[in-house]
């Protein structure tokens, strides 16, 4: 009911809904025109009413579920409880005082009531029958009296691609996700049984007619109508789809269908959006393209979004995407609307027992009766790797990687060892770097190796530059602080460690300045940079945040020089405002900087780090500054910290306050 959705809903699903209609500044009152949500009340009607056509009473599915619970500190939504559609009310108009709106504001009831099939089982107390109610009570409980149990373990995520599915209080789930989202449910009752006792298999035989029903709706062509989008953005696909659907038999190849109908030698569906003669000749100019239309054939086995069809369509090299269609999830995992591993995956490899396969327009150079094929472990790993970096891990043990392989919501489950990295590293060779440490095999995503060479060569070639002192840094903290009284002992041996860390930031091209707040480092911080015989004339002030850069411009009095880091790295290419990503690239132009100063560093992740270093002349001095007690950065590693390290092995240029 959003008005920045709504349109594009309309159109794809072909409601009578339009903004045209919406209430007009200077002829509706200003609460109901300055609103991102629709007001005009046959609009709300006909989005209402969308909405239910695409639900079906004892067909659809319906998942319970709550952004937080007790059970994990986690930022995915927990599914509680799932079961089917039994009934769904009618929507109608608010009721007017008289009988009729006579002239007043209509709107309708946004609300719909609807019955599920859950009912409590006489036999066992505390079960359902007819769906599933994840037993997070009996969990808790549990955890009170037992240390082994950890509640997380008995969670049922929902899955990264549905995100947005479960972001508001109702929406439709794709059947994919739907079946993904079963899966995880499955694996929380398994987890259950293990430790609670009960009527378990009750559940896991629900879940698994559940799931063979899904597997045969979503079908073989599940995003059919998003890459009928492809060949021409004005063609309505989805529309296409839609109607085309109740004419499809189970076992018939929708895309024959497809070629009949744009052929002519087949009657499109009655509802179906018009085909135009120039969208037929588009259709048949794309066929003499032979990657580029298999292309579009194979979008239409993933169940993805229009946009996300669009953006894979427009590849420089659709042949490579033919031979391995985990490149979709590969390319854009780190792009603003990433397409999932279990959307390309589920379509390859589905469950044992699901009756729909995949129709793929060609062979892939992945054997799809071999699930442990290494362009799947490929996907597989980094995928894994993706989630350990989203908790901050920028680096893998084998046996580490073989857990967090093991919790993937996979169709079909898969190995990954230490022998497996030994195996296929050339497979992961470009996106998974393979290593040894203390004798143990790890990985590794590929960014996060460049990103540790970056930070090492900078500071490495900074260390090699060492000058002496030229100034009587002595005098100058006797001239900020005053001399201290001949028997304050504190205050001389306090003085007499700023002087010595001012000596140090004179002298090396990479220093630190540690301590927490209130210690002096702002001061000193003050008195360098207030030394252009030292600093130079192009002094850089960043701090990772807002907040921090108003605060470090205000304590140096030198707002104009302060920026954040996102500010800073964005005029030079470095960062992403789409999605927030710092990019480390040691091509492009770099910072006339000659020194430096980076606040809250404990706050930095490795590839800010790294993008900062990539974009500095390695001439410039860099003071890097924070307390590496603080909590860890919100990211992926902790170079403040290993530098600190390094630094100190080396003894070598770091001060703490």
């Amino acid at each position: 009911m959003l008005r920045e959705h709504a349109w594009q809903i309309a159109e794809d699903l072909g409601l009578e809904a339009e903004a045209a209609r919406e209430p007009q500044e200077g002829k509706a009152p200003k609460l109901i025109v300055d609103t991102p949500w629709v007001q005009e009340c046959d609009n709300q009607r006909a989005l209402l009413e969308g909405f239910h056509s695409l639900i079906e009473a004892d067909q659809s599915l319906v998942f319970f579920y709550a952004r937080q619970t007790p059970m994990a500190e986690t930022q995915a939504r927990q599914i509680v409880a799932v079961a089917r559609l039994t009934s769904a009310g009618k929507v109608g108009e608010y009721p007017y005082e008289g009988g009729t709106a006579a002239g007043r504001i209509r709107s309708m009831i946004w609300e719909r009531p609807f019955q599920h099939s859950l009912r409590p089982d006489p036999d066992n107390e505390g079960f359902w029958l007819d769906g599933v109610v994840l037993p997070y009570h009996q969990v808790l409980d549990l955890a009170e009296t037992s240390d082994d149990i950890d509640p997380a373990a008995f969670v049922a995520e929902v899955p990264e691609e549905a995100y947005t599915q479960f972001r508001y209080a109702s929406e439709h789930v794709t059947h994919g996700s739907a079946i993904t989202a079963l899966e995880a449910v499955r694996t929380a009752v398994e987890a259950s049984a293990k430790v609670l006792p009960g009527p378990w298999g009750n559940y896991l035989t629900w879940i698994d007619n559940e799931l063979s029903r899904l597997w045969t709706m979503q079908g073989a062509a599940p995003g059919l109508g998003s890459a009928l989008s492809c060949f021409d953005a004005k063609f309505n696909g989805t529309l296409f789809a839609l109607a085309l659907a109740p004419e499809l038999d189970a076992s018939e190849d929708a895309w024959s269908v497809v070629e009949a109908i744009f052929d002519g030698t087949r009657t499109a569906p009655a509802n179906a959006p018009k085909i135009t003669s120039m969208q037929r000749k588009r259709f048949n100019l794309l066929k003499r393209d032979a990657d580029r239309y298999d292309l579009m054939r194979l979008l239409a086995c993933f169940e993805i979004t229009k946009e996300q069809a669009q953006d894979v369509f427009s590849t420089a090299d659709p042949a490579a995407v033919l031979a391995n269609p985990y490149l979709i999830f590969e390319g854009s995992r780190l792009r603003p609307d990433p397409v999932c591993l279990t959307t390309i995956d589920r379509c390859l490899f589905p469950a044992a027992d699901a009756s729909a396969t995949p129709a793929l327009p060609r062979a892939p150079d992945i054997e799809l009766d071999e699930p442990d094929h290494p362009l799947r472990l490929r996907a597989i790993v980094i995928e894994a790797l993706e989630r350990a970096a989203s908790q901050g891990h920028t680096l893998l043990r084998a046996d580490i990687l073989a857990t967090a392989v093991a919790e993937l919501p996979l169709s079909r489950t898969v190995t990954v060892d230490a022998a497996t990295l030994e195996l296929c590293e050339e497979e992961f060779a470009g996106e998974i770097d393979v290593c040894e440490y203390e004798d143990q095999p790890y990985a590794q995503l590929v960014r996060f190796a460049q990103a540790g060479n970056v930070i090492r060569a900078h500071i490495e070639a900074r260390l090699k530059h060492a000058s002496s002192n030229s100034l009587d840094w002595a005098q100058l903290v006797t001239s900020e602080f005053g001399a201290p009284e001949s028997d304050d002992k504190d205050e001389k041996a306090a003085q007499e460690e700023k002087v010595a860390a001012l000596g140090i930031l004179e002298r090396s091209r990479i220093a630190i300045l540690t301590g927490a707040a209130g210690t002096g480092k702002t001061t000193l911080l003050k008195i360098l940079i207030g030394q252009p015989d030292v600093v130079g004339r192009d002094i850089l002030l960043l701090a990772p945040t807002g907040k921090a850069r108003v605060r470090l411009g205000q304590q140096t009095s030198r707002p104009e020089q302060t920026r954040t880091l996102a500010q800073f790295l964005n005029e030079f290419g470095r960062y992403d405002g789409a999605t927030g990503r710092y990019l480390v690239s040691e091509v492009g132009d770099t910072a006339s900087v000659t020194t430096c100063v980076v606040d809250e560093c404990s706050m930095l992740t490795e590839e800010q780090m790294a993008s900062l270093c990539s974009v500095l002349p390695k001439s410039a001095r860099l003071i890097l500054v924070g307390d590496p007690q603080q909590l860890p950065p919100i990211g992926a590693g902790r170079p403040f910290v290993d530098i600190i390290k390094h630094l100190e092995g080396r003894m070598v240029t770091a001060w703490r306050a």
